[in-house]
């Protein structure tokens, strides 16, 4: 099947057929968290017939088996509800990615997949209607290491089910920042206290936490996604706020003094939320605090945003951007492409990508990063990479490879503009000539007043008009006309 028969819309029949022929186990939820559907498998793995299951009502709060599922009997109606818990989707998902959720059981995955990203003729034909497959024991091994280079899979998920032991590539370099950068990071996996990222926005911020908040579980526990809550400041309102604090009682609950919030981008979060969110973390002892933010700023705007800058920031990691620290850029680069290469040589890879041992450069190449300016920090030094990997093709990466708003920037232009050749002599004899007639013209003729004028000998000035084959305007009353020509010692 090449990339265009995959972009094709498959038909809603065809979907419902795969699901209900295959072996493992999947459920079908409506946009309001609703069953529609449920296979064979997934009869057989929860011991009850689908008609019994059509319907119920899976959200994550509210919930009532017996109300929302005339068919459940009041002495299955806890078994029922236990199936509606293990079905429901996480809160805080937005419902646009796949999700893994590995929190019921440590060797057993649930995926949650948005069926309007897989067709528009789908079985979604109500926006969110999401698949939710139950992968077993013996199959999770290998999903994660799918998971791994999987380009549906977020990010941080990547990170999570990753067993890569190196630092994230953006640590690598041998500057004074870098090496702060990394020293202050091994601290934080040690310790246990809040932990503030002060940087340029980006996927790096974030990623940074869940490596330190993996690590700090290590010793003690397996990690789970799931102990962490993501709160995106940016769209945060009063209800929404309120909401998410549901959640985190939920995860505290669940995962004790395991439970990890994440504030990213704390520093858009509204001036007037920062009062409720402060009074709700100084009731939360056992939450682990991490945030995220370009700078500290916000605690100057309150009382109460100094208040919580001192409770989030027991450790602060100043992650400094790639203009700051464009001598470990080289570094940078060799660093990526390990980690690339690695993402590459496990689990499943795109097919359309050449698996490459090496990554040479030349020296344009080198050049037009250096003088880019870099506004979008790591994240778009990494995306810059991928598009020349994938532009290159296994060759040796070129100018021509790069995006073109890394080939047309103004810094890059303006850096390596060409000399055009300049006979120097020729333009100052040109000068010379311009200053000594505009001088003779405005002293009317006189060669004497214009080389005082000019700061320059008589006998200078006239050799100079006699070589540009110029007579004289004018000849003064006091002077010879036969004189020799020579120069006169100062």
């Amino acid at each position: 099947m090449g990339s265009e028969d995959i972009q094709k819309p498959v038909p809603r029949r065809q979907i419902a057929r795969l699901i209900g022929s295959s072996v493992l186990p999947m459920v079908v939820l409506s946009e309001e968290d609703i069953v529609v559907f449920v296979n064979e498998a997934f009869e057989k793995l929860v011991g009850f017939e689908g008609d019994r299951l059509i319907g119920l009502d899976c959200s994550f709060l509210g919930r009532s088996t017996t109300q929302q599922n005339p068919a459940a009997s009041l002495g299955d109606a806890d078994a029922i509800d236990s199936v509606s818990v293990r079905i429901a989707p996480p809160t805080i998902w937005s419902k646009q990615n796949l999700w893994v959720a590995s929190d019921t059981e440590p060797e057993s995955l649930r995926l949650f997949v948005p069926l309007d990203s897989v067709a528009n003729d789908s079985l979604s034909s109500d926006k969110g209607c999401v698949l939710v497959l139950f992968v077993p024991e013996s199959k999770s091994n290998l999903f994660r290491r799918h998971s791994e280079t999987s380009s549906l899979v977020d990010p941080l998920l990547q990170r999570w089910f990753s067993t890569k032991g190196d630092e994230p590539w953006y640590l690598a370099g041998g500057s004074l920042k870098s090496k702060l950068l990394r020293t202050q990071i091994a601290i934080a996996k040690q310790t246990s206290g809040s932990v503030a990222i002060l940087g340029i926005a980006g996927s790096c911020r974030d990623e940074l936490v869940v490596s330190i908040h993996r690590a700090r579980l290590a010793s003690t526990a397996t990690y789970q996604p799931s102990s962490m809550v993501t709160i995106d400041c940016r769209l945060m309102d009063n209800s929404l706020l309120d909401s998410m604090f549901e959640v985190i009682e939920e995860t505290v609950k669940s995962h004790g003094n395991k439970a990890a919030l994440l504030l990213s981008g704390l520093d858009l979060l509204p001036v007037e939320l920062l009062t409720s969110l402060d009074r709700f973390l100084a009731e939360q002892p056992k939450l682990q605090l991490y945030a995220t933010l370009a700078d500290n700023s916000f605690s100057a705007k309150d009382p109460v945003g100094a208040r919580l800058w001192l409770r989030l920031s027991s450790l602060t990691i100043p992650l400094p951007s790639v203009r700051e620290r464009l001598e470990d850029l080289e570094a940078l680069l060799v660093a990526w492409f390990q980690d690339w290469q690695w993402r590459q040589s496990t689990g499943l890879r795109d097919s359309s990508m050449r698996q490459v041992t090496q990554m040479p450069m030349t020296q344009d190449f080198k050049d037009a990063m250096f003088a880019f300016p870099w506004y979008g920090d790591l994240d778009e030094l990494s995306t810059t990479l991928e598009h020349a990997m994938k532009a290159a093709g296994g060759q040796e990466l070129s100018f021509d490879h790069l995006p073109v708003s890394v080939r047309t920037a103004a810094s890059f232009i303006e850096k390596h503009q060409t000399i055009e050749p300049v006979d120097l002599d020729s333009v100052l004899e040109s000068i010379e000539r311009k200053l000594i007639l505009e001088a003779i013209e405005r002293c009317k003729g006189n060669r004497s007043a214009a080389s005082k004028l000019l700061n320059i000998s008589r006998a200078r000035m006239i050799r100079r008009l006699q070589q540009w084959g110029i007579a004289p305007a004018a000849q003064d009353s006091t002077e010879d006309p036969d004189s020799p020509l020579f120069e006169e010692i100062e």
